[in-house]
């Protein structure tokens, strides 16, 4: 072969070489922008995350105060109720107790 011949064909395969190592590095370039941008995506669902968590948390406590107040209602309501009772019981007791008074004065008449 001539050297003419094997020049161009050195010439051919280092274009060759330079064509796949630019379809390489277009490819590469391509899945570190996709990288990029699923890494942003991901970044941003944490922050949505992160902030529904909060929100979640304070809906949470909202949630906690809420129901510690009905307990403590609940449990005022009780003591009412509970009075209520003790009061309606002595009234019943003292007509009971009148009564008696009154049936032994009839009884003694």
């Amino acid at each position: 072969e001539t050297l003419l011949v094997r020049a161009q064909r050195r010439k051919q395969r280092r274009e060759e070489k330079l064509s796949k190592l630019n379809e390489r590095i277009a490819r590469q370039r391509k899945e570190a922008q996709d990288m990029c941008a699923k890494r942003q995506r991901i970044k941003e669902e944490c922050l949505d995350m992160s902030r529904s968590e909060e929100e979640e948390d304070e809906e949470a406590v909202a949630l906690n105060l809420q129901i510690k107040s009905i307990i403590g209602k609940k449990a005022s309501a009780r003591a009412t109720l509970n009075d209520a009772r003790d009061e309606y019981q002595n009234a019943v007791d003292y007509r009971d107790s009148w009564e008696r008074k009154c049936a032994e004065a009839n009884k003694d008449h």
